[in-house]
């Protein structure tokens, strides 16, 4: 009875005192139950309005606005918002080949908001979300990066600025192919697995990655952004002047992420954490699949062959799909791309059913 009394004096006193201690939650783990994913904003989509959407055709010298959203995908219904994420953005089928067409570039390096060379037009700019409004904009911005919660920029410190890496040939660890790639500025070589136990250097390979994580929502921050799908990275691509055709996937990987294991440790579970209420400090884990993004280069007037928007190509399910939109049905998926295949503004024209062929095969566009 005496200890129960006394329990409940302390509890008491410290109410008084107004004392706020952060609850250590229990750490759980779900797998595959958060969604990197990526977005490009086609401004002929959605009748000319334009959209994010997964693949789009482009030109080369074109400019493709880019982001990174990381959307919860799980079970669990208590999660408030994201907590930790260490990552590492990419894009493959790039031309890093400097010619007389150039190479593939992006766009300049800034906080959004927080540089004071972006400007802030939003009423919520500095809190509310206005980050978030401003990184889901598909015209081009004055700088790109991180979308801004309250972490601390990429600076000199700790050697983790934001920089851009380009592979090729399989350099520094890469996988085969072309590549462009971001990290901090320490992080020369390209992560791979880290099975057993390791160093610290070899985990700063991962750990001077980007980090879009955030404090907990008990810390005063006007930054702070809620919810279970921010969108955390925001960029954009400007293509060679390189008429051959390619695709650009943009996507990242798992080794980039955050490790469970230290050096000591052999597990090498790589993680997203989320916040479970506002004095939790990211107790819940969650293992990533990567939904990418796709630019069609053809180095021509023609759209995509990935005529239905389903990121699957090639597929002859785009050649039924175009044949129903062109014969005046309605779009299996609800993304499909114009019946004005070759876009020479003439539709319903078969000039377009045999534009599609003979891309789908490999050819020319007519």
């Amino acid at each position: 009875m005496r200890v129960c009394m006394f329990q409940r004096s302390v509890a008491a006193l410290l109410a008084l005192a107004g004392c706020a201690c952060v609850a250590t939650a229990q750490t759980s783990m779900e797998s595959r139950a958060v969604q990197l994913t990526a977005l490009v904003f086609d401004p002929s989509a959605d009748g000319g309005a334009g959209a994010w959407v997964q693949s789009m055709a482009a030109q080369p010298g074109q400019q493709v606005e880019w982001r990174l959203d990381v959307v919860y995908s799980g079970t669990r219904t208590d999660l408030s918002a994201l907590s930790g994420l260490v990552y590492q953005p990419t894009i493959s089928g790039v031309d890093n080949i400097a010619d007389d067409n150039g190479v593939d570039t992006l766009g300049p390096w800034g906080d959004i908001p927080g540089d004071p060379d972006v400007p802030c037009d939003f009423p919520t700019c500095n809190g509310g979300g206005g980050a978030q409004e401003l990184a889901r904009l598909g015209t081009p911005l004055p700088t790109y990066g991180r979308v801004n919660f309250t972490f601390a920029p990429m600076t000199a410190t700790g050697q983790n600025v934001m920089t851009l890496f380009r592979h090729s040939g399989g350099s520094n660890g890469a996988p085969p192919g072309d590549w462009m790639r971001v990290a901090g500025s320490y992080v020369t070589t390209w992560p791979h697995a880290i099975p057993g136990t390791t160093t610290a250097a070899v985990l700063n390979l991962v750990m001077k990655g980007v980090n879009s994580s955030q404090s907990p929502g008990i810390v005063p921050d006007n930054r702070f952004v809620r919810g279970t799908a921010p969108t955390v990275f925001r960029q954009a691509i400007t293509l060679s002047g390189s008429p051959g055709p390619r695709v650009l996937e943009i996507s990242s990987f798992v080794e980039s992420f955050r490790r469970v294991g230290g050096t000591t440790s052999t597990d090498d579970t790589r993680y997203v954490s989320w916040f479970t209420g506002p004095s939790d400090s990211g107790s819940h884990r969650t293992t990533p699949v990567f939904v990418p993004a796709f630019i069609f280069v053809t180095g021509t007037a023609c759209d995509p062959i990935d005529f239905n928007r389903d990121t699957l190509f090639p597929d002859v399910q785009d050649i039924a799909d175009f044949l129903v939109v062109y014969s005046g049905g309605p779009c299996p998926t609800g993304a499909c791309g114009d019946i004005d295949f070759n876009n020479d503004g003439l539709l319903p024209d078969t000039a377009d059913i045999e534009s599609i062929l003979s891309v789908f095969a490999g050819g020319p566009c007519l």
